[in-house]
């Protein structure tokens, strides 16, 4: 699951490894066009949507998520989303959030951090579900 899509090149990636099924979920434009020219003829889903308006029960049993939310609202989306995360992962899965290199997550319930990663100007947050 590829939240915050953009260009749906996440979601292209796994898609194109063997992973499966694979959704990239994103607003606006030009990501949205993009994604529908990159995902045509294959099995890859695209949904045009706000990911923060996503219900509860609109993922289940996905084995990574993947979520890139403009820098400037990223500690406020990981807030509005977290506990539905929670239940769209399977057992074992795991999140991966981006951000901006200079902004740790603030804690969430259920959330454990499991590595924090930093790339140039980028942060990538690896997380999973506390039992």
């Amino acid at each position: 699951l590829d939240l915050f899509s953009g260009t749906g090149a996440v979601a292209a990636e796994a898609f194109s490894r063997g992973y499966g099924p694979v959704t990239a979920v994103e607003k606006g434009e030009p990501g949205w066009s993009c994604i529908q020219r990159n995902f045509r003829g294959t099995e890859a889903r695209a949904l045009r949507s706000d990911a923060l308006l996503l219900k509860a029960d609109a993922f289940r049993s996905q084995a990574v998520i993947f979520a890139d939310p403009p820098y400037a609202e990223a500690a406020k989306s990981w807030e509005a989303l977290a506990e539905r995360l929670r239940a769209w992962l399977e057992p074992g899965g795991v999140l991966v959030w981006e951000t901006d290199s200079g902004l740790d997550l603030p804690a969430a319930p259920g959330w454990r951090v499991e590595a924090v990663r930093d790339y140039g100007r980028v942060r990538f947050h690896l997380l999973s579900p506390e039992e």
